[in-house]
């Protein structure tokens, strides 16, 4: 299936060094749906600080966060993605989560 070609893609980077912020996106939202939250908010984190910009990632943070119920935190990421100074069509579903967490 398309997700283990994704996670053999994946391993296949991590074996050849390359780490970089949209693998940690990926990694992270992977780990999401394979319910390891602690494990996917660890990727999504590392890659917000390899590119602070990275939306994909403040947006799968913010699930995880929301998954282990850590609503404080996953409202600021989600806050975040919304003041960000881009247009971007992740600010609709940030809002909409948003306010699903209000």
């Amino acid at each position: 299936n398309q997700e283990n070609e994704v996670i053999n893609c994946l391993n296949k980077a991590k074996q050849l060094g390359k780490s970089d912020s949209l693998t940690h996106t990926l990694w992270g939202k992977i780990l999401i749906k394979q319910k390891d939250f602690s494990e996917a908010i660890e990727n999504l984190t590392q890659a917000i600080r390899m590119n602070p910009n990275n939306l994909l990632a403040k947006y799968y943070l913010a699930v995880a966060f929301r998954k282990t119920n850590d609503v404080h935190s996953a409202i600021n990421s989600l806050q975040e993605i919304i003041a960000a100074p881009i247009d971007s069509p992740l600010k609709v579903e940030a809002e909409s989560l948003l306010g699903d967490l209000n």
